[in-house]
């Protein structure tokens, strides 16, 4: 399997995961993108991960994540657990954000606001709003307008690398995303 700009398949990602994969730097490493040079990285039990250019120059710390969100995914609130332990692992700031596709809607923008305090007690996140004809396009514009380390989404009850795959936002950020993508297992569809 070559690399390229779109998201392996999910039986990719198995045969990876299981240690079953013929070539997995196929789809690990570095791989040109539609925007550059982007990175896939696996790293189970890791504790710290450090990003660093092609010359060995480290880009710095990760101090900002950025957590699309869509309030309808969210079942209980504990889904945000892993986002949670990260953001208090590294001392980051937590921006939130909430693309509307049409007119922005009062009583939608404070669930947002109400189901991140739920889900994130203690955690002050800056919240952002945007309005924009497609979602995709909205969390793209606010990843290059706001620097962020990281970008987490939440992914749906397909599956976690199901939903990765799929015709989702997800995944279309997998592909487009000029940073790091964090998916989040377990939310509503």
């Amino acid at each position: 399997m070559s690399a390229s700009a779109t998201a392996p398949p999910a039986s990719a990602i198995e045969a990876l995961l299981d240690g079953t994969h013929a070539d997995p730097f196929s789809i690990l490493g570095t791989h040109a993108g539609p925007e550059g040079t982007f990175a896939r990285a696996l790293l189970p039990g890791a504790e710290e991960a450090g990003a660093y250019s092609l010359k060995g120059g480290f880009l710095g710390a990760m101090k900002r994540v950025l957590y699309a969100c869509d309030p309808s995914r969210l079942k209980t609130g504990s889904e945000l657990a892993l986002l949670a332990a990260l953001l208090s692992t590294f001392g980051a700031q937590l921006d939130v954000l909430h693309v509307f596709e049409g007119d922005r809607d009062e009583a939608r923008r404070k669930r947002v606001e109400q189901v991140i305090a739920t889900a994130l007690p203690g955690v002050t996140p800056e919240f952002r709003y945007l309005t924009h004809q497609k979602v995709d396009d909205g969390i793209r514009e606010c990843v290059h307008r706001y620097p962020t380390g990281l970008l987490a989404m939440l992914s749906h009850e397909l599956g976690f690398w199901e939903s990765v795959t799929t015709g989702s936002h997800t995944r279309a950020m997998t592909v487009t995303t000029r940073v790091p993508l964090l998916v989040l297992p377990g939310g509503a569809r």
